[in-house]
């Protein structure tokens, strides 16, 4: 059975382990097509200011937005980054929001989950000074921050990027609609897809 469906499904094999076939469109005709990045896609991320005791010096409120959704989390004078963090993803649980947020190398770092330009997030504290997380530049207002799409071409034919994911223009007359993703934070030739 497994044999006889793949007579009618589309797949693909890549021989780059950061490469997974994606699709295919209706003109995409069979074949090897190299897989070439220019850029590679990022998540959207704030990092803010290194705080070698781990501790904010007064109390902080934190507002990050993604859309119209907005969420808040205060810390007390005294608070760990640590657990700022887990107050943060605790709001970001609870009102569904595609973002994390972790400690490294003693900094509040905050990401969306997903690639790309469409992941985005705004972020704001009503505290910037010295001893503070950073995670904002000015007091109460917003900073945006947003993903890259990757941008490379596949068989040599220029591919739009969306988050991971190269697609081979619909106006190509050979592989339109060939896509893979790349999960690779690393640009250059990532091998073949067949």
């Amino acid at each position: 059975f497994e044999n006889t469906k793949e007579l009618f499904i589309a797949q693909g094999t890549a021989t780059d382990a950061a490469v997974s076939y994606a699709g295919t469109g209706d003109r995409t005709n069979a074949g090897t097509y190299a897989v070439v990045t220019t850029t590679a896609a990022t998540k959207a991320e704030r990092q803010g200011s290194v705080l070698g005791g781990g501790t904010i010096t007064n109390a902080e409120t934190i507002t990050v937005k993604v859309g119209t959704k907005e969420v808040s989390y205060a810390a007390s004078a005294g608070a760990t980054l640590t657990s700022i963090a887990t107050g943060l993803n605790d709001q970001f649980r609870v009102n569904s929001l595609a973002l994390t947020a972790t400690v490294e190398a003693n900094k509040l770092v905050i990401r969306t989950n997903n690639y790309g330009l469409a992941s985005t997030f705004q972020v704001k504290t009503n505290d910037v000074a010295v001893g503070q997380t950073g995670i904002a530049t000015v007091v109460n207002v917003y900073d945006t921050l947003a993903g890259i799409d990757i941008a490379g071409t596949i068989g040599g034919k220029a591919a739009t990027g969306t988050g991971q994911t190269l697609t081979v223009k619909a106006e190509d007359t050979s592989i339109a609609g060939l896509a893979v993703k790349v999960n690779s934070s690393l640009t250059g030739a990532f091998g073949n897809i067949t």
